[in-house]
């Protein structure tokens, strides 16, 4: 990495980066912490050991429960739920947090 403009490092001292860098291995690994913290603060539940799909589930007024499973993978994921209402409600809430692009319907695994 080097210095910005003019800016010169003294000898023996090293930069210190503070936040993850897109492209070095930890940064795979700094993601899915984050986006698993934010997921469990949320009220999902982690279903495997792996801690890539988790679960929440909501009972509505009407006595029906609603649910959105997700499936992470490194920087994607795959997002299901069986109410549009509550997917939308999470999406909205998820994207204040992260910056999201959603790709449609899954035509594809």
């Amino acid at each position: 990495m080097n210095l910005p403009g003019r800016y010169k490092l003294p000898p023996g001292k090293a930069l210190k980066c503070k936040n993850l860098l897109y492209g070095l291995k930890q940064s795979a690994f700094g993601w899915h912490e984050m986006i698993s913290g934010w997921l469990l603060e949320h009220g999902f539940e982690n279903l495997d050991t792996d801690g890539v799909t988790f679960k929440i589930e909501t009972t509505k007024q009407d006595e029906t429960i609603s649910k959105i499973l997700l499936t992470i993978h490194v920087d994607d994921a795959i997002l299901a739920s069986d109410d549009d209402e509550y997917y939308q409600k999470f999406m909205d809430e998820l994207g204040t947090s992260f910056e999201l692009s959603a790709s449609g319907k899954l035509t594809w695994f």
